[in-house]
C-alpha cells in the first residue's frame, strides 16, 4: 500500500520544468539563474541549478540499480524453479516456506513503506529489503514453477515490454500522475475486496476481468511512482527515500507480472 508520508509539495515547479535549460542560450541561463538564484550568486555559487539536477539523476541512478538488482534476484529463483524439477518439487512438497515468504514480505512491507527511520538508516533499510526481495522472488518463483514455461516466457516478456513503454512515457508526458495518489488508493481498496471475493469463487471471466484490471492498476502505477521519482511533477520523493522508491516500483512490475501470467493461464485454459 502506498503511503503518501513519503511524499513532499514540489513547490519548484519553475525551476524542474527549466533543469535542462530546453532552448535557452547562454544569456537567458545566466539571466534565469540571476533572477532565481540571486543569493547563490551573492555566495559565489552560480551553479546551484546543475549540482539540483545531477543530484536528483544520481538519486534515479541509484534506484534502477537497486531495482536492477532485485530483478535479477527474482529472475534467477524463477529461472531455477522453472527448469529444476526438484527444487519446484520442494516448493509444492513445502507449503510452509510460501506462507512464510508471504508473512515475511507484508512485514517488510509494511516496515519500508511506513517507518521512515527504517527506510532511511544504512544498513538497516539495505538488509529489509534483501529480505523483502527474496521473500517475494520466493513467492513468485513458486507461482512459476506451478506454470507452463511458455506462458511464465510471455508474461515476463510482455511485462518487460509494457514496463518500457510505461517508463518512456512517464518520462516525456505533460500529464502530471502524482495528483491521483487518491484515486489510486480507492482503486488499491476495491481490487482487494475483489480479489478476496473470487478466493471463493472459479467463474472464469471474473478472474479474467480481474486480472486485466490489476494489470490497468499496476500499470498506472507505475506511471505514477516513476514521476515521484524523477521529481518534475507537483510531488516528488525526496532523495533519501531511494529504498522505498525502488521497492514501490519492483512492487509494481512483479504485481503486473503476476497478474499478466494469471491472464494468460486464464485465457489458455
Amino acid at each position: 500500500m502506498k503511503d503518501q508520508n513519503y511524499y513532499y509539495p514540489n513547490n519548484n515547479n519553475m525551476q524542474q520544468q527549466n533543469y535542462y535549460y530546453g532552448g535557452m542560450n547562454t544569456n537567458q541561463k545566466e539571466e534565469w539563474r540571476n533572477a532565481h538564484y540571486p543569493d547563490d550568486i551573492e555566495m559565489g555559487q552560480p551553479e546551484s541549478l546543475e549540482y539540483n539536477v545531477q543530484t536528483r539523476l544520481g538519486f534515479i541512478r541509484k534506484v534502477f540499480g537497486i531495482l536492477s538488482a532485485q530483478m535479477i534476484l527474482t529472475t534467477i529463483l524463477c529461472v531455477i524453479s522453472v527448469s529444476s524439477t526438484s527444487f519446484s518439487h520442494f516448493q509444492k512438497s513445502h507449503p510452509e516456506i510460501f506462507i512464510i515468504s508471504i508473512v515475511v514480505s507484508i512485514i517488510s512491507m509494511i516496515l519500508l513503506t511506513c517507518f521512515r527511520s527504517i527506510s532511511r538508516s544504512v544498513p538497516i533499510n539495505y538488509i529489509m529489503l534483501f529480505i523483502f526481495t527474496l521473500a517475494e522472488a520466493y513467492i513468485v518463483s513458486s507461482i512459476c514453477g506451478m506454470t507452463s514455461p511458455r506462458l511464465v516466457i510471455m508474461a515476463a516478456a510482455m511485462t518487460c515490454a509494457i514496463t518500457c513503454g510505461l517508463t518512456i512515457y512517464a518520462w516525456t508526458t505533460k500529464t502530471d500522475f502524482t495528483v491521483m495518489n487518491s484515486i489510486l488508493f480507492i482503486c488499491s481498496l476495491v481490487m482487494l475486496l475483489f480479489g478476496i471475493f473470487l478466493m471463493f469463487t472459479k467463474i472464469k471471466i471474473l478472474h479474467i476481468i480481474y486480472s486485466s484490471l490489476g494489470v490497468l492498476l499496476y500499470s498506472v502505477y507505475l506511471i505514477y511512482d516513476i514521476q515521484l521519482l524523477i521529481g518534475n511533477k507537483e510531488n516528488a520523493l525526496d532523495i533519501d527515500d531511494y529504498i522505498y522508491a525502488s521497492a514501490m516500483l519492483y512492487i509494481d512490475i512483479i504485481n503486473m507480472f503476476l497478474h499478466i501470467l494469471n491472464l494468460l493461464k486464464q485465457i489458455s485454459e
